[in-house]
């Protein structure tokens, strides 16, 4: 069984999926530091400098996170699997390149731009997962759209530099600065079963037990609504637009001059940002339980 100190010590120092998150965390201002160690993790929550108190706070949160039935690993699950479809093929080798651009070149014929809807779908999609990734490490029920929409005011570190990256990548990038009503539009015309076209909207549904497809449709679009005025005041007061989000991405990402809906499939394809901070997220968390437990 993976242990968190081994979760964390897996990811990655310097990725395409971390230049985005630096990118991202400058574009939006969203403050983040790429902790991938236990130990520097519990410092920074806590503020001890006591290594025997580290190293208790360490053993429980180890504890913790494996514990059978605990919410942590639910979490986990539901920040992979957001990353774990429509990977382009040789992303690996992509993904650990450490140059100053990665470039797709080679692989554009690889790259397939999404449709409007699908593309809102997807953005929708991932941003239910993260409404069933916070349910589950607060332990609150999983319709607790109000209790997310409200969080996101005071998100800080991993949690906020996620959700502006969605922001940024899976809806200013493709729909521009008003994608949200694009992105509910969209949502609201298709019937329950045509959302199934969407393999990750397949897969958060799985995260959710015992609610039927057209309950799912409503949860995204409830979550959309809820949360549409701390992502209306991200956007305009950063001034993010396509053209801004695109030039900012195309520092770290090449595709030539393909376009703008080419540099959203690139990013898609080649990282795991939600993966990446859902699990110093996670990690966060459980610290600042087994802290408050000692």
């Amino acid at each position: 069984m993976e242990h968190l100190h081994q979760a964390l010590s897996g990811l990655p120092t310097n990725n395409l999926t971390v230049k985005l998150l630096r990118t991202s965390s400058s574009l939006t201002g969203a403050e983040w530091e790429n902790i991938t160690d236990l130990e520097q993790m519990i410092r920074q929550v806590t503020g001890e400098s006591d290594q025997k108190l580290i190293q208790t706070i360490g053993d429980r949160a180890v504890k913790l996170f494996i514990e059978p039935g605990e919410r942590y690993q639910r979490a986990m699950r539901v920040y992979r699997l957001v990353d774990s479809l429509d990977k382009l093929v040789g992303a690996g080798v992509l993904m650990d390149q450490i140059g100053q651009r990665v470039s797709f070149l080679k692989f554009l014929d690889k790259l397939v731009p999404k449709d409007e809807k699908l593309q809102a779908i997807d953005a929708g999609a991932k941003l239910l997962a993260e409404l069933v990734a916070f349910t589950s490490i607060n332990g609150l029920p999983g319709d607790s759209v109000n209790d997310f929409a409200r969080s996101l005011v005071n998100a800080t570190h991993e949690d906020r530099v996620r959700i502006a990256t969605w922001v940024a990548v899976e809806g200013v990038l493709p729909f521009g600065p008003d994608f949200l009503q694009i992105v509910e539009r969209q949502i609201s015309s298709v019937n329950p079963g045509e959302l199934q076209q969407s393999s990750l909207f397949q897969k958060v549904s799985e995260a959710i037990p015992g609610s039927s497809p057209e309950q799912r449709k409503n949860l995204i679009l409830r979550t959309l609504s809820e949360s549409s005025g701390w992502i209306g005041n991200l956007v305009s007061s950063r001034g993010l637009t396509r053209e801004l989000v695109g030039q900012k991405l195309g520092s770290i990402v090449d595709i030539g001059d393909k376009g703008l809906d080419l540099v959203a499939a690139a990013v898609d394809a080649g990282t795991n940002y939600f993966e990446h901070t859902g699990t110093q997220s996670v990690a966060r968390q459980i610290i600042k339980r087994a802290y408050g437990e000692i």
